[in-house]
């Protein structure tokens, strides 16, 4: 779900400054890769191998970066990523190790306004229409304390992929959401055997829940 994201800022200096950064690198690289950004970071997001403990990324992440920052990981199945334009994605020295951590930090010159809400999915009702009102309880419970708009927000979700509520949860969200943002982010996965599936946020891993977060975006930032 990575943007293409531009400083609409005028002066040379502004324009220079850093707002984003991107990174992939495996668990051992993690303190020492983000002890060198340039950036103040206020969000977080990413995704990392399941085969990794997601705590503990999150954590080292959070030690790391040593500031108020918002921080949303899930697991995944597989991660491939080339961040070097010069090389083949072939030649990544993480193809044969996908272990891997996929990060995008936002900076705080970038960010205007976060809103995060948690949506329980009630995966343990197996009665369709019963768990779909349940949920429709918590879209309906959402508060967005700004006026969000697809001019400058976007509504990131991430969601349980075990959960089976996927389609029942972004059916509502459309249904209710009173603003019209941009909906990107998916689930989180894990191994064939379902194990390793979670999702981290702000020290905390989620089971059987969802993450509402609407970014809103600096009049100098487009996307």
């Amino acid at each position: 779900m990575f943007f293409n994201f531009k400083n609409k800022s005028s002066t040379k200096k502004e324009e220079s400054k850093k707002v984003l950064e991107a990174l992939y690198l495996q668990e051992n690289e993690l303190e020492e890769k983000l002890k060198k950004i340039n950036i103040k970071p206020k969000l977080i997001i990413g995704f990392a191998s399941y085969q990794l403990n997601l705590a503990i990324i999150g954590n080292k992440i959070q030690n790391s970066i040593n500031e108020q920052c918002d921080i949303i990981l899930s697991s995944a199945t597989d991660l491939l990523c080339n961040l070097d334009s010069n090389s083949n994605i072939e030649n990544s020295p993480y193809k044969q190790n996908i272990q891997g951590i996929s990060l995008m930090l936002f900076s705080e010159d970038m960010i205007e306004n976060l809103c995060t809400n948690k949506i329980k999915l009630f995966s343990n009702i197996k009665d369709y229409t019963e768990r779909k009102k349940l949920i429709e309880k918590e879209v309906l419970s959402i508060n967005v304390p700004f006026e969000a708009h697809c001019i400058n927000t976007l509504h990131y979700l991430i969601y349980d992929g075990l959960s089976q509520s996927e389609s029942s949860l972004l059916e509502l969200l459309y249904k209710h959401n009173p603003y019209p943002c941009a909906l990107v982010g998916g689930g989180s996965s894990g191994n064939m055997d379902f194990s390793g599936t979670f999702i981290f946020y702000n020290g905390e891993i989620l089971k059987n829940q969802a993450l509402s977060l609407h970014i809103q975006f600096k009049p100098k930032i487009s996307f």
